[in-house]
């Protein structure tokens, strides 16, 4: 087992908005159950006071207002889903009866756990034990998408970017390093999109906007893109929370 070379702060884990809103997401059902609808939804009369208390859904919400739009569903607020998802892949929560409810294990989580080791559950949970691709909609090759790919191999990346430490990676050269390394090539043969710019822009989303961003492991650098509303990321680089969570996953064999 290797030693511990990173440690973090309840403080910087505390600062961290997707965090936050699992935190208040199981807060919120620790004071009472969320209905949910027929289809599984959270009921939209119980979103609307929880929307108050997330940071993650706070920039969708203020374009739909500004464009004057009404929030119809839970599945247009995708960090929602995936925290309710996570939540119940890691039985912090139940159904019963139209309503979710706080599991005993997920009182416990809110007890007895610090937020370090809360959060270090929470991402290890999601690496290893919720399918990447049920938030992807990526298009699939023999039953098989290029996130499947990813997740399958995730260890190898974790390890790769520990091996870097702090040190800044050019994003089209490690797009490209994936590619080769474990034969992404059949997943980007898209009859109306390029092969590259399919490769750096299934990356971004599969493996930064989704988890390594969205879980504060990276930080970027990002150039205007070939459109006026698009950017594109032009190097990144592993946080202490990033370096941190790859070695507990790569070495405490936590799961």
């Amino acid at each position: 087992m290797m030693p511990d070379t990173y440690s973090l702060t309840a403080e910087e884990v505390e600062s961290i908005d997707f965090f936050h809103d699992f935190m208040a997401f199981l807060h919120r059902l620790y004071e009472q159950p969320i209905r949910r609808t027929s289809t599984g939804n959270i009921s939209l009369k119980d979103i609307q006071p929880l929307l108050e208390k997330l940071k993650t859904t706070k920039e969708h919400i203020d374009d739909y207002k500004k464009h004057g739009w009404r929030l119809h569903t839970e599945d247009e607020l995708k960090t929602l889903q995936q925290i309710k998802i996570l939540s119940e892949m890691m039985h912090l929560t139940y159904k019963r009866k139209g309503k979710l409810f706080l599991s005993k294990n997920g009182q416990g989580f809110l007890k007895n756990l610090t937020p370090i080791e809360q959060y270090k559950q929470m991402i290890l949970y999601y690496w290893y034990r919720v399918n990447w691709d049920y938030f992807s909609g990526m298009r699939r090759v023999d039953s098989v998408s290029l996130i499947n790919v990813l997740q399958e191999n995730q260890n190898k990346i974790w390890h790769s970017l520990l091996n870097k430490d702090t040190q800044w990676i050019d994003y089209k050269k490690f797009c490209f390093s994936l590619r080769d390394y474990f034969h992404l090539q059949p997943f980007l043969e898209h009859p109306t999109f390029e092969p590259d710019d399919e490769l750096f822009s299934d990356i971004e989303y599969a493996l930064f906007g989704k988890n390594l961003l969205l879980f504060n492991c990276v930080e970027v650098e990002e150039a205007p893109g070939k459109y006026d509303w698009q950017t594109e990321i032009v190097r990144f680089r592993s946080t202490r929370i990033g370096l941190y969570l790859y070695q507990k996953a790569l070495y405490e064999n936590y799961l």
